[in-house]
């Protein structure tokens, strides 16, 4: 029986959702105009709307950490380009951004058309910081914002619950079904014991 315990609980263990953090940099340098992510998301660069720019992956220590644009003034998000970063089938997601010095200014929009800035949600002047959002559509977009200091930020990191790749997250109760099915076969494996 004490076997079967440790089984259950090692099943609950297994199927439930964990967290995942992606650092967006590595790789570092000059990217295309789409980046994946570990599977789990794929970054895309533009210059303005519905223009693709090359992303750029950007590790130089400190508050020098994250995605931006490359060609654009340090290799960041500013002017007029822009981030988006798929979401749909991301749960419980946070964001951070970096390189915000001087009174640097970031905002968060969300979109369902890729090259679009869509709706804004949030606008910042930190970094370091995780922000949760509560995610009603497809894409993140992420711009600078306004014109103090260098007036370019990068995306440094997502933060999110995921049991799966790609936006293959089960349903919860997957989890129960499979942990039910588990306990009868341990139930019916322990009956058989005692009858030996």
């Amino acid at each position: 029986m004490k076997h079967a315990t440790l089984a259950i609980i090692f099943a609950l263990a297994s199927v439930a959702a964990s967290a995942t953090t992606l650092f967006f940099d590595n790789p570092t340098g000059t990217l295309g105009v789409s980046q994946s992510y570990g599977g789990f998301t794929t970054a895309y660069g533009f210059s303005n709307v519905s223009t693709p720019q090359k992303l750029y992956g950007k590790d130089l220590g400190n508050d020098e950490q994250g995605i931006g644009l490359s060609g654009f003034p340090d290799n960041e998000i500013s002017g007029l380009g822009f981030i988006q970063i798929l979401v749909s089938g991301l749960h419980g997601l946070s964001f951070e951004m970096n390189s915000t010095t001087d009174g640097e200014q970031w905002r968060v929009s969300q979109s369902n058309t890729l090259g679009v800035v869509g709706t804004l949600i949030m606008t910042g002047s930190d970094e370091g910081v995780f922000h949760a959002i509560a995610l009603t559509m497809s894409y993140l977009t992420f711009q600078n914002m306004g014109t103090a200091g260098g007036a370019n930020v990068l995306l440094e990191a997502i933060n999110f619950e995921s049991a799966g790749r790609n936006g293959d997250v089960p349903e919860p109760s997957a989890g129960w079904f499979a942990v039910s099915g588990l306990a009868l076969i341990l139930t019916a494996k322990c009956r058989q014991n005692v009858k030996r």
